[in-house]
């Protein structure tokens, strides 16, 4: 593999995210300088805050944060994602 094609390769990234989900930028460079750090690295993930107020919003930030913890400790000890 010739030099270009090497470097092109190390500095492409994919981002996917649902369709009702707004990002920063600022969190897209933060999530792809994580995953340059560390070339063992391949795949990065950021949380979801939602917006708003209410008792809807309210709900969402429970269950996300609820979700998130339980979830990533569980993935953690059963060694999988």
């Amino acid at each position: 593999m010739d030099n270009k094609k090497r470097i092109q390769m190390e500095n492409t990234y994919l981002l996917a995210l649902d369709g009702d989900v707004d990002f920063r930028p600022e969190a897209v460079r933060l999530l792809v300088d994580r995953m340059k750090k560390n070339k063992k690295v391949g795949a990065a993930c950021g949380r979801i805050h939602p917006i708003g107020s209410g008792p809807v919003v309210w709900y969402q930030k429970f269950e996300y944060a609820i979700g998130h913890w339980l979830q990533k400790a569980a993935e953690h000890i059963l060694g999988c994602v």
